[in-house]
């Protein structure tokens, strides 16, 4: 990121033109030299750890860790074990590679998505697994839902369908994915449940 001081004059050659879209990435690519200055796009980050007074968190996807920084939006402080989305331009200094986001609609927290919206309970077990594992969705709710599985890159590698009112379950078979970490996602389309599965 590069700033100029002391401009005594400018031309205009283009405006209101639409950004590109940001480069989709996980949190063990961004830092990489040739994504400085690009605007980059986390998805399913948990935050892991904080600097206390600084603004600066920690988010990991499974791949390695990132810092977001408030140098350019001084956003809420992140939640511990929180999964986050996250938009930002990438920045290198002080040893660290760091995304910045710009406004409030570059964060968005995915597990606290409508919390209490959906009256359902997940299970997943055994967690960690070695990809084999139950769903159990319990509780009194009348909806449809989306039973996604994504892994760190945010591709989907398994889905499903909920037409319940009650109680789900079901057997996940997915041995023949890398061992990891990967996210379920329960969504009506409304409300959105995000856990984590790590398979061994």
């Amino acid at each position: 990121m590069t700033r100029i001081s002391d401009v005594i004059e400018y031309i205009v050659n283009s405006k209101d033109n639409n950004l590109p879209a940001p480069l989709e990435l996980t949190t063990g690519e961004a830092g990489e030299e040739q994504n400085e200055g690009v605007l980059v796009r986390i998805e399913s980050a948990e935050c892991i750890d904080s600097i206390p007074g600084s603004g600066k968190f920690e988010l990991d996807d499974g791949s390695g860790q990132i810092l977001v920084d408030n140098y350019l939006y001084l956003y809420e402080p992140f939640l511990f074990n929180n999964i986050y989305h996250v938009t930002g331009v990438m920045y290198y200094s002080d040893g660290n590679w760091k995304i910045f986001p710009r406004s409030a609609e570059d964060i968005s927290n995915v597990t606290a998505i409508n919390e209490t919206g959906v009256n359902e309970w997940i299970n997943i077990f055994p967690n960690p697994n070695n990809g084999r594992f139950n769903l159990e969705i319990t509780g009194n709710y009348s909806f449809e839902a989306e039973i996604q599985i994504m892994n760190t890159l945010g591709q989907v590698v398994y889905r499903s369908h909920l037409n319940s009112s009650s109680n789900h379950r079901e057997v996940i078979d997915l041995t023949n994915l890398v061992k990891g970490l990967y996210f379920l996602k329960v969504s009506n389309g409304t409300h959105v449940k995000v856990r984590k599965i790590l398979i061994r």
